[in-house]
Formats: C-alpha cells, structure tokens, sequence
C-alpha cells in the first residue's frame, strides 16, 4: 500500500489530471516563472545552461525543477533531471526514463501531445494536476512546461516544475 501522510503521495504517480490554467498561481511556480522570462532576451528561447544550480537554489527553486528531452523522433519524452521535492513526494525516481515506460498508455500520450505542442509553439504552458482519488483532493499541485534550447541550441526541451501546497 502507498505511503500517505497527507504530504507525500507515495509510491509511484498517482492518477493525476492536468487542468490547463492561464497561469500559475502557487508562489514558488509562479517565481519560476519570473525567473524564466527574464531569460527569455527579445523573446527568443533561453538555453538550457542559462539556467545555474546556484540561482535556482538561491531562489528556492531547485528541488521543485524538471527537465524532459524528445526521444524516439518526439513520440516520447524522457527526464533528463527531476528535483528532490518531486522524487521525495512521489517516492520514486524518474531520471532517465521516459513517459511511455511508467505512466498508463492514454495518459503517457496526453502528456506527449501537450509536450510536443509546447516544444513546437513555443509557448509555455501551466496546469492543475488533479488527482482521481477522492481522498487525494486537498492537494492542491501545479506543473508548467516551459521551452527551451538545448546546449547545442538543436533541439527544444521543456523545462518546468511541480509544485505542492498542503
């Protein structure tokens, strides 16, 4: 049975239900954010190396980040990086894997589709995750995908965070 103490979700993900939203509201997303788009200079997408551990911690940033790749010829995505709140809130760990090898068929392809738009519109794009779970309901969590170059500047990522309030 999944570990539940009202702040950590458990082993595993649980079914969660992205809710696009104009924005973010809780403090620290929105904060990312802000650190984002001061990077994006003339409005041309920011690389990956422009984002530095130390400004992230200095924000209160860094555990809450993620970072995904295309992989397979963009028909999947793969975490390159995923930051300790998000692996200690879910109990596992994702670096290095890619969606279609943990999250259900129909939803791994939702969250391909929304990543793949992103990454080719170049507009971010920010989301309530909702669980399914009744008893889940008073998380309230946030997401955001955000693009950015590569370090070659040939390929977008998303970079983004999830981020929790109790």
């Amino acid at each position: 049975m999944p570990f539940n103490d009202e702040k950590y979700l458990g082993t595993g993900l649980p079914h969660l239900q992205p809710i696009e939203i104009a924005a973010p509201e809780l403090p620290f997303a929105r904060a990312l954010l802000q650190l984002y788009e001061g990077k994006r200079k003339g409005g041309e997408l920011p690389f990956w190396r422009e984002f530095e551990l130390a400004e992230l911690v200095r924000h209160g940033l860094a555990q809450y980040i993620y970072v995904l790749e295309p992989v397979d010829g963009n028909l999947d995505w793969r975490y390159r990086l995923l930051g300790t709140e998000i692996v200690a809130r879910f109990r596992i760990d994702r670096t290095g894997q890619k969606l279609r090898d943990f999250v259900e068929a129909a939803a791994a392809e939702q969250l391909v589709q929304i990543s793949n738009q992103v990454a080719t519109s170049g507009v971010s794009k920010f989301f309530r995750l909702v669980p399914e779970k009744p008893e889940l309901g008073h998380l309230q969590i946030e997401t955001m995908s955000l693009p950015i170059r590569d370090n070659s500047g040939k390929e977008i990522w998303l970079f983004g965070g999830t981020f929790f309030q109790n």
